[in-house]
């Protein structure tokens, strides 16, 4: 265990001797302790407390030995006697990220004895990768209530928090354009709205943007490539754009950008004509090149203005450019 962890947890131990006859001892056998397959047994109740998981550890807190089992180490790939029986050997294979946070845990846990405990983290698997967990641990205490045994269960949860970053990135992000949802672009813009408010100087332009002639494609040409086009226009206008500057799907083949902190309005045209002439370059769908215009609306930032009032003002410039003929922008009036 290492000498910094050790002196905020043995405080916390009482010195009073463990008795082989204790029901809340290890085994005392020599042999036993030195044999990292040995299976230290907790009562019924904590394993009825820690649950149905595949690797078992005990750690005994007095000397700081710890009993890993042989599906706990073959989970991250060991064999069980390439590991050290010490917490300084659990600890080495927490990673680096999580350690502060598994250690407290612990710490607490014995500090204050109650129900079990539950954390997930990654661990390092012998291969090098890390792998995420979930550990539940009990702390068994002796006669007098001071904590002698931390016993643990882990179970390998990597593919869970794979499945949940699948579907947050769902959530967050557009399946086809792999832009932002409109919920993202909707939190930026309520941060950049509090800044105006808070310093009249700064200011940001909102751009809604409506493909033309979309419908005509996607109805000739089908679902398919109607995505992949939006696809290639969600590329093209983000290399129009600034690292500060923020664009999503709004929905159908309309897209919403934030174009944040800008010194003078234009600034944002400039941003605008870049937008404008991309637009006009054709696009490789089907064995054909098909030219597809946008219609831009934007509006500037106003201290007055609430996240709808400004988008809504942005939509109707972009319905006035439309109506102008399309592949062109207009401006809201301040």
């Amino acid at each position: 265990m290492p000498i910094s962890f050790l002196r905020d947890i043995l405080p916390l131990i009482s010195r009073q001797a463990i008795t082989a006859s204790s029901p809340d001892c290890l085994p005392a056998s020599t042999s036993q302790q030195d044999s990292q397959a040995a299976s230290v047994s907790p009562p019924a109740e904590a394993l009825a407390d820690l649950g149905a998981h595949a690797g078992f550890w005990d750690w005994d807190l007095t000397t700081d030995k710890v009993y890993f089992s042989l599906a706990w180490a073959a989970m991250l790939g060991w064999d069980v006697d390439e590991l050290q029986p010490t917490s300084s050997q659990w600890f080495e294979l927490v990673h680096p990220n999580d350690l502060a946070r598994v250690k407290a845990l612990v710490a607490e846990a014995v500090e204050r004895p109650g129900p079990s405990i539950a954390s997930e983290h990654r661990m390092l698997h012998k291969d090098g990768s890390y792998r995420w967990v979930l550990i539940r641990a009990y702390v068994q205490c002796d006669s007098t209530g001071a904590p002698r045994r931390l016993i643990g269960s882990q179970a390998d949860v990597s593919d869970r928090k794979f499945l949940e970053r699948i579907l947050l990135h769902d959530i967050a992000y557009d399946t086809v354009t792999r832009l932002p949802q409109r919920a993202i672009f909707e939190a930026r813009l309520d941060r950049s709205l509090a800044r105006v408010r808070r310093c009249a100087e700064y200011l940001f332009a909102v751009f809604f943007l409506d493909l033309d002639r979309f419908k005509a494609v996607n109805d000739a040409l089908g679902h398919r490539h109607g995505d992949q086009l939006l696809r290639s226009v969600a590329e093209r206008l983000q290399g129009c754009l600034r690292p500060q500057d923020l664009i999503a799907r709004y929905g159908g083949d309309e897209f919403v950008i934030l174009i944040d902190n800008i010194r003078t309005e234009q600034d944002a045209y400039g941003i605008a004509d870049r937008i404008q002439q991309q637009m006009r370059c054709g696009y490789q769908l089907a064995d054909r090149v098909l030219t597809v215009g946008a219609s831009l609306g934007i509006a500037f930032s106003q201290a007055s203005d609430s996240r709808d009032a400004l988008l809504h003002r942005a939509d109707m410039s972009m319905f006035q450019a439309k109506a102008c003929g399309g592949s062109t922008y207009a401006v809201a009036a301040r």
